[in-house]
């Protein structure tokens, strides 16, 4: 079960066991059950025939780079440069607006850890110049709104079965390819 505020996931193996534990929360509080989790928090779920799980952003990403105005970026193929080297601001750097650098990391961070992975680096990289960040650090946070928007219809895919103790087959690309797709590995 996840809850944040009034919004409430719940998920199991067995849908009797889910109808169950809604039945308890429907006596103790006023809930109104919503049927199959399609979004929430910002993300989208699929559920694909083979029974596994699909997260994507496409709407928050959308809404994101409208935010920040970049919604016609020209999109780049990795989400940092390796040639620009972040370091904290020193007496002749150009600050940049801190709020706006602090609200893009944060975004990124939710985006991150909800289902991009593929950007978890970057954004734990940008996060250690919140304060007094520079126009560097600000261009290198735009430049992963730029990688987002060529890989906005990238998604997150749980395959059905997680087999414990094994390499899984948890990854994340567009949904039409499969050869050279990032795979993420899952060990407990």
């Amino acid at each position: 079960m996840a809850v944040y505020v009034d919004d409430l996931l719940i998920m199991g193996q067995r849908e009797e066991d889910i109808d169950e534990v809604k039945d308890l929360l429907k006596n103790r509080y006023q809930m109104k059950d919503l049927g199959v989790a399609r979004r929430f928090l910002g993300m989208d779920i699929d559920y694909a025939e083979d029974g596994s799980i699909k997260l994507h952003l496409k709407r928050y990403l959308s809404a994101l780079l409208e935010r920040h105005g970049m919604s016609e970026c020209n999109p780049v193929s990795t989400p940092m440069d390796p040639s620009v080297r972040l370091i904290p601001a020193g007496d002749r750097d150009g600050l940049a607006d801190a709020k706006e650098y602090q609200q893009i990391v944060g975004e990124l961070q939710f985006a991150s850890l909800v289902a991009r992975p593929d950007i978890s680096c970057a954004v734990g990289t940008l996060a250690q110049f919140n304060v007094n960040p520079t126009s560097t650090h600000l261009g290198a946070a735009k430049r992963v709104l730029r990688y987002l928007k060529g890989s906005a219809d990238w998604e997150l895919s749980i395959p059905r079965h997680l087999e414990k103790h094994r390499h899984s087959q948890m990854r994340i690309g567009p949904a039409t390819e499969r050869p050279g797709d990032l795979e993420l590995g899952m060990w407990s």
